[in-house]
């Protein structure tokens, strides 16, 4: 071999495997979709490697016996006459509920259905109850919206059209799990079948100027939703007496004045409802407000007889974790 022919082989080496045969460094996501974007193509896939752990960042797992919400929404929707605005109220609770979860970083610890149109019978709704999976910690909240009367039994019923099923079965439904706390929230009259409407005894009260926010605070989940025990009950109208829905807005007046009071910004609802000066909210400081707002909005929104009365049937028993970690 002559000595040019060697001298051209060796740079043929060179070339090969010296350092200008280099990858190029490898450029950013983000670098690669807007070379995408300006050159009209599609950004070629990408097989990511997982970056070696640092040792000196610790990582925690995440805990698993934190609380849970299991929030079931019922709307009526299929009813001719209020399904629309029943139909609202259900979306509306289930989604403040999913909102004000992400919001505070949480949504892990809720669980949500929503039951509407041709979903709506009593059976469905005992079957959703009972379907769910509940830890002794944990919180079942049903909500319903629709039509509702009150038996000859005495027995406040959920009058789907598919079916009745009465507040005690839902009820001893979600007792089967052994939850820490069961919410019952019904949007529905409370005349009594085959009678005429009685009148209303309660008082309404004023309620308090609160603002009304987008989320629930998590001060106010915790202290509603996680500190307390037993059960909570309550519904839209006192017996004998029906409830309505807004003719000139969305949904019915309890469910919005529901929303409106639990959004309150946390430290204005302790200000404004606090009466034991413990600097929490419990469900019988609740009610008197919601009770109130409902009345107004009642009231406001066109010629009725009376105002309808919102009623707790129960209020659970304040009970806060002893350590004072709820979450955490």
């Amino acid at each position: 071999m002559s000595i040019r022919r060697l001298f051209a082989a060796l740079f043929l080496v060179a070339v090969g495997f010296g350092p200008a045969a280099a990858a190029p460094p490898a450029r950013s996501d983000v670098q690669r979709i807007e070379d995408a974007i300006r050159g009209g193509a599609r950004p070629a896939p990408r097989v990511d490697v997982a970056p070696k752990a640092d040792p000196a960042q610790k990582t925690e797992a995440p805990r698993t016996d934190a609380p849970v919400v299991h929030l079931i929404a019922v709307g009526a929707s299929n009813d001719r006459d209020i399904g629309a605005k029943v139909g609202e109220d259900a979306q509306n609770v289930a989604a403040v509920f999913q909102a004000s979860f992400a919001a505070a970083g949480k949504a892990d610890q809720l669980r949500t259905r929503v039951v509407v149109g041709n979903e709506t019978t009593g059976r469905n709704v005992l079957a959703a109850v009972r379907g769910l999976t509940v830890r002794p910690q944990d919180a079942v909240v049903v909500f319903y919206s629709g039509h509702g009367g009150i038996d000859s039994r005495d027995r406040h019923l959920l009058t789907t059209g598919a079916g009745d099923v009465s507040t005690q079965e839902v009820l001893a439904a979600a007792a089967a799990h052994h939850p820490r706390l069961t919410v019952l929230l019904t949007d529905m009259c409370s005349v009594r079948i085959g009678q005429s409407e009685g009148h209303a005894t309660l008082p309404t009260g004023k309620p308090r100027e609160l603002p009304c926010g987008r989320v629930i605070p998590w001060g106010t989940v915790e202290n509603l939703f996680l500190s307390h025990r037993g059960v909570v009950d309550l519904t839209a109208a006192e017996p004998g007496t029906p409830s309505r829905v807004d003719r000139t807005g969305p949904g019915s007046h309890f469910t919005n004045a529901l929303i409106h009071v639990l959004t309150t910004p946390h430290g204005a609802a302790v200000a404004g409802l606090d009466r034991n000066g413990d600097g929490a909210l419990q469900w019988a400081e609740v009610l008197p407000q919601l009770r109130a707002v409902a009345a107004a909005r009642d009231r406001a929104s066109g010629p009725a007889a009376e105002p309808q009365r919102a009623v707790g049937r129960s209020l659970g028993t304040w009970a806060p974790p002893a350590d004072g970690a709820l979450t955490n």
